[in-house]
């Protein structure tokens, strides 16, 4: 760092935008530890009070500022103008970090400001942002960072609990999900019905690529842009996917008779949340379940139909010294040559009884995941995640 005055300057200046959702908020805190981690000085506009993050937002770009970073839109389209971005007139580049399919954020990214950098925590959504909205300077891949609880990780053999799953259920909310079907021009329900059913038959396949067969098996014309506009209003089919092969593994658990902690809303409708051996939370706070992976031997994981990337419960069940069961994706294929958790394909999803049920009779081999999941861990936190960012994007934006 160079001095200013006899003073230190700070490696880089940020704008951190935080204040719309919890979890994200968790994500947030680990990418500002990390930037001043490595010098730089970060300035968190919090949402939530508008009027005292603007007053601050004022004094902080009387300096210049490398980037504001927002997650899933959080800010991106911020106006004080109406039709002006405040980050063009303010010439800062806006860093988008999108940790959930950038369909569902269409229209916020048609109208992003012109220097707009996206990251992604999917290779495929990456690919998605790169073909369908032109408008973006820079798209990446950033993938997903863990957080260990701040109520500290116990010994595995002081855990009482057996498996965790922190996820819900997308089939109690199908029908609110669903769009109006009525105004396409086309069966466009049949059509939902019959991705669907091709993403789970082939559980490689993502929406948008799941779309084009099933239009072209229903002789129903289309170009890019009507696939864009699919993926935005039939989104919620890939939630449906991912809900089925959750429901089938943890029905099978459940009636195993292996101990089950279930946090996630939607999982009242399945009768077998009833069973004694499953303790159903409902829907907690991202903090609690933090703190639940650090209490449990084994943490469950499905992808949120995630196929070149992770979820955060991947990096999180690692850090928080659990020994972490997940479905398998290309990056964590490419990432871990000899993983330090145990990976089964959701179409060989049976699996999952016996994997959990070995590893609970395997003290030794819980202790030796639990071990080899926090060191790998300590490279994939949200603190490392800044560090990338600093390294590989910021120069990249030349905002200084």
């Amino acid at each position: 760092m160079g001095e200013r005055g006899g003073e230190k300057m700070a490696a880089g200046r940020i704008v951190l935008l935080k204040g719309a959702h919890g979890n994200l908020d968790i994500f947030g805190a680990g990418l500002k530890r990390g930037f001043e981690r490595i010098g730089y000085e970060v300035f968190e506009f919090d949402s939530s009070d508008m009027v005292r993050a603007l007053g601050g937002l004022h004094g902080f770009v009387k300096e210049p500022v490398d980037a504001a970073i927002g997650f899933n839109n959080l800010g991106l389209n911020m106006e004080l103008v109406e039709g002006e971005s405040i980050w063009e007139s303010l010439r800062i580049p806006f860093v988008d970090i999108l940790v959930d399919h950038p369909a569902w954020y269409m229209d916020a990214l048609d109208r992003a400001p012109a220097r707009t950098a996206v990251l992604t925590i999917d290779r495929k959504h990456m690919d998605y942002v790169s073909r369908y909205f032109p408008n973006i300077n820079i798209c990446g891949f950033l993938p997903h960072g863990g957080t260990e609880s701040a109520a500290g990780v116990l010994p595995m053999v002081d855990r009482r609990m057996g498996v965790l799953y922190a996820g819900g259920n997308a089939d109690a909310f199908r029908e609110e999900a669903a769009p109006d079907f009525s105004v396409y021009d086309f069966d466009c329900e049949a059509v939902a019905d019959d991705a669907l059913a091709l993403m789970i038959s082939s559980p490689d396949t993502v929406l948008e690529e799941a779309l084009p067969v099933v239009l072209g098996r229903h002789g129903v014309s289309f170009d890019a842009n009507a696939i864009k506009q699919l993926c935005r209003d039939l989104g919620y089919l890939e939630s449906l996917a991912a809900s089925h092969y959750r429901n089938i593994i943890l029905k099978s658990l459940a009636e195993s008779g292996v101990d089950i902690t279930l946090a996630g809303a939607g999982w009242d409708i399945c009768p077998w949340v009833s069973l004694p051996n499953v303790d159903y939370l409902g829907k907690v706070s991202a903090p609690e379940v933090l703190d639940l992976m650090g209490r449990s031997k084994i943490v469950l994981n499905t992808m949120t139909w995630f196929k070149d990337g992770a979820h955060e419960r991947v990096f999180n069940g690692m850090l928080n010294g659990a020994a972490v069961v997940t479905d398998s994706t290309e990056y964590l294929r490419e990432t871990f040559a000899n993983p330090p958790f145990e990976m089964f394909d959701l179409s060989d999803c049976g699996r999952v009884v016996d994997i959990v049920c070995g590893l609970l009779s395997d003290g030794a081999r819980l202790q030796e995941i639990s071990r080899a999941g926090r060191n790998a861990a300590a490279a994939h936190t949200w603190e490392k995640r800044a560090e990338e960012i600093a390294a590989d994007l910021i120069p990249a934006l030349g905002a200084r």
